[in-house]
């Protein structure tokens, strides 16, 4: 395995938790567009991961777009609706905080 685990996600790009982990890695690297795909190709090839969907909000904030954020957010929540607490209260979405859809899409 090479560093990092990137020979393992071309390996087996079926392992959508793999994806996840090496969108995170770029993701801590301010590399988001890299980040996008992986967490994009972990969303693909595990619809349910709720943790890529996160993820994938995080880099839409980060990059200034918060309407995409908010749709990734929508199925993270619509797939588990106890991150709705986890989300509220990330530092990562603050840009958000005020966005009335936001406080929408976080209500009990």
């Amino acid at each position: 395995m090479r560093k990092n685990g990137v020979k393992a996600v071309k390996v087996k790009p079926d392992l959508a938790v793999l994806w996840n982990n090496k969108g995170a890695e770029f993701f801590r690297h301010e590399r988001y567009a890299e980040a996008r795909v992986a967490f994009s190709q972990a969303t693909e090839i595990r619809p349910t991961l709720v943790p890529a969907w996160y993820n994938l909000a995080s880099v839409c904030v980060a990059e200034g777009k918060k309407e995409e954020a908010l749709s990734k957010l929508k199925k993270a929540i619509e797939t588990d609706p106890d991150i709705k607490k986890t989300v509220k209260q990330a530092n990562c979405f603050k840009a958000l905080w005020k966005n009335k859809d936001f406080r929408r899409l976080v209500a009990n």
